[in-house]
């Protein structure tokens, strides 16, 4: 759903959304990867998430996690009550 650089990646929240929408989904669980090797969330992995929950609760379906993977570990939003 986005593509980026080394250093960051832009999530287009409205194709997200469109395409979840078109496949009448009811919740979401996002996930990506941090070449660097570390699993821990950046500032911007938080509100990015966090922005995206509330779009989303406005329309009915629910963020259920967001995972990231780095060098075989793994961070959940969900598991660290983020959402």
């Amino acid at each position: 759903m986005a593509n980026g650089g080394v250093e960051s990646v832009g999530v287009d929240f409205r194709l997200l959304v469109c395409t979840a929408l078109r496949v009448d989904a009811v919740g979401l669980i996002l996930a990506h990867n941090h070449p660097s090797g570390v699993a821990t969330p950046s500032p911007k992995d938080i509100s990015a998430t966090l922005e995206l929950q509330r779009i989303c609760g406005k329309i009915g379906i629910q963020v259920l996690d967001h995972i990231i993977v780095a060098s075989g570990s793994c961070f959940s939003f969900r598991a660290e009550r983020i959402l």
